[in-house]
């Protein structure tokens, strides 16, 4: 099923007739329920409902061997169908709690539908998963966090998990391009022994990313009883997105999933699993993420405006602490980057924050909505926007040599991973209600405050790249439409959401390296 649905090349009338054979598979009276809901374009499959309805069904399957079959087709297809067809008296009522200006638990759909269903884009995971594992660290690291860890994220991966970084997604990318190319999700063991991989690795790969059926209803159910609260990437499906058959075969159950597997968030969760979470070698290397994923936002703001232009120049912390410095050498609060544009001034904030499973889940309220939002807009970083905003308005000429124009426009935005609290009505709602006790969270000079993904943050770089946008574009966005992602706003102004350039060109690059290192271990054609 998720094979059928995640098609990026079938049309509307082909996603039709897939879910109308799935739903003649079934037995009766089922299949005359399910083909009047088809008949009626009400969709069948979609990925997210599909993985709640597996999940139910391996929580409901009975003790025994694994069969092999198509047996328990008609609980996944019966659980489809009832997946949000409660009757009225069975739903919950509302709590009467708000958040965001909502029920709690509409306003944590909302937030959760940013995160389902998405589509993994192969080559922006592989330049990110290229920048983070497979290059030194920042320079700007401490030397007491350096000191702690290897010389690049993937020799600490090799340390902690026996296996290469390279061999992680060079198998990856094999599966993938063998589903995509050929249709195959089924794959034998002799499969694996031919990739021109080391077999000590295909064994670590799969003991890591692959579990039998029987094992995969025992993780759900201890997810569902989990005390602490798990990482999205991290759920039982996107940690095995493999399912190891009693046949000895190997069944990818969704592509996305297992090419995020080794390209997303998992691998981190790899290395925290196997050295310890609390153990001083992990958290030296959350601190050493959070450098890389500013340092990866700075390099996409240089490329974006570093044009050699005095209008279009970005000033990181270092730079903007050593022209504010008090004359005590005290070092002003300022926040990770300032980006002169002329008569419009970009303040941003990074934070690797990812979010929770409740969140993505929907199910943790308005509890787990209010602790993702003050985890990226803390009052730390509030105060170093504000101060930021407050040191341009009045002393701009010690950073840059000259006043600000008048007119001048400054847009406070915080960038966080794709995996992070994204920006929406009920995300802006709240952050208003905040301001609104406490109005130290923002500036009054400034424009509203919003977040933006790492991703959406590229879009942009490759409007400005053909000439489609620039920052004025922002101050639109934030005039206009204040409570609407960025990526929403893009696309409601006819503009394109492609990928800029260099991300391309690396995604080629990697690609490239990955098939020649195999094929020279003997990978077959």
């Amino acid at each position: 099923m998720l094979r059928d649905v995640d098609k990026t090349w079938l049309t509307s009338a082909d996603r039709l007739a897939n879910e109308r054979g799935w739903a003649a598979a079934a037995t009766e009276p089922l299949r005359s329920r399910l083909l009047v809901r088809v008949s009626e374009r009400r969709p069948l499959l979609v990925p997210q409902v599909i993985l709640l309805a597996a999940a139910e069904a391996l929580e409901g399957c009975a003790p025994g061997a694994p069969r092999n079959d198509l047996f328990g087709l008609d609980a996944i297809l019966r659980n489809l169908l009832s997946i949000g067809q409660e009757e009225p008296s069975h739903r919950p009522r509302p709590s009467g709690l708000v958040w965001g200006g909502y029920d709690e638990e509409l306003a944590s759909e909302l937030v959760a539908n940013q995160h389902f269903n998405k589509s993994p884009q192969l080559a922006h995971l592989i330049t990110e998963a290229d920048f983070f594992w497979r290059r030194e660290w920042p320079d700007k690291l401490p030397k007491k966090i350096r000191n702690q860890l290897p010389s690049t994220p993937a020799d600490l991966y090799q340390l902690a998990t026996g296996v290469t970084f390279d061999d992680l997604i060079s198998i990856a990318l094999h599966l993938w391009t063998q589903a995509e190319i050929n249709n195959y999700t089924r794959f034998p063991f002799e499969f694996f022994e031919k990739l021109g991989v080391d077999e000590n690795a295909i064994r670590r790969f799969l003991e890591i990313t692959s579990i039998d059926s029987i094992g995969l209803a025992a993780e759900i159910a201890a997810e569902r009883n989990e005390c602490t609260i798990p990482s999205w990437s991290f759920n039982s499906f996107r940690r095995y997105p493999i399912v190891r058959l009693e046949t000895g075969e190997y069944l990818v159950l969704r592509l996305g999933f297992m090419v995020e597997r080794a390209l997303g968030v998992p691998p981190s969760l790899d290395v925290a699993q196997s050295l310890g979470p609390s153990s001083r070698q992990v958290v030296a290397f959350r601190a050493a993420a959070e450098a890389v994923f500013e340092n990866s936002v700075g390099q996409t703001l240089s490329r974006m405006f570093n044009s050699g232009q005095l209008s279009k120049r970005v000033f990181d912390e270092v730079n903007m602490q050593k022209a504010w410095m008090g004359r005590s050498g005290q070092k002003p609060k300022v926040c990770d980057f300032a980006v002169d544009c002329g008569d419009v001034w970009l303040l941003i904030e990074c934070t690797s924050r990812r979010i929770a499973a409740d969140v993505v889940n929907a199910s943790g309220g308005r509890e787990s909505l209010e602790r993702e939002l003050d985890a990226v807009l803390t009052d730390r970083k509030a105060k170093q926007l504000n101060s930021t905003v407050h040191l341009i308005r009045h002393h701009l000429q010690k950073l840059c040599g000259y006043p600000p124009p008048d007119g001048t426009r400054i847009v406070p935005l915080v960038v966080v991973p794709n995996e992070g609290l994204g920006w929406n009505e009920v995300v802006a709602q709240q952050v208003r209600e905040k301001v609104r006790k406490n109005s130290g969270l923002t500036h009054p000079s400034a424009l509203p405050f919003a977040i933006i993904t790492l991703r959406e943050l590229r879009s942009f770089e490759a409007l400005m790249e053909t000439g489609q946008a620039d920052a004025s574009m922002l101050v639109r966005w934030r005039v206009a439409a204040p409570d609407m992602p960025l990526e929403h706003f893009i696309d409601q102004q006819g503009l394109p959401l492609n990928r800029p350039a260099w991300e391309t060109n690396s995604f080629s690059l990697v690609t490239d390296q990955l098939i020649r290192v195999m094929q020279s271990r003997g990978m077959d054609e």
